[in-house]
């Protein structure tokens, strides 16, 4: 499955069956503070060339296709290794875009962050 077809098909899945207001409420929530924070993101990419993107605990979030950098903006997608895995079968390797396979409470995987440049997390 591509990602698209994956997002549609839990968002699917979650809505059918159920028109609670509860639902309808939490899936508009969830795509307006997805639309936030791409919004968020593309304007600290704007501002600051050498940006580096920290994407922790992304899960299968899409937020990379969606803001598509540009190659110079250094990205890193973190989730644990299981995670990470599924998501190299769904999501291409491009160029400044890095996923690691690593709990955010191992500090092993700093090691594969640069330094410098300014830091979105």
């Amino acid at each position: 499955m591509r990602p698209a077809i994956l997002a549609c098909s839990v968002v699917h899945c979650s809505a059918v069956g159920s028109a609670s207001p509860a639902r309808s409420s939490a899936a508009i929530s969830l795509a307006i503070r997805a639309k936030f924070l791409d919004d968020l993101v593309r304007r600290f990419i704007a501002a600051h060339p050498d940006a580096i993107v920290l994407h922790l605990g992304c899960g299968l979030d899409r937020r990379i296709t969606r803001v598509d950098p540009p190659a110079r903006i250094r990205w890193f997608d973190l989730d644990y290794p299981d995670v990470i895995d599924i998501r190299r079968g769904f999501y291409p390797a491009r160029d400044g875009y890095t996923m690691i396979g690593s709990s955010v409470t191992e500090a092993a995987w700093l090691e594969a962050v640069p330094h410098d440049g300014r830091a979105i997390i």
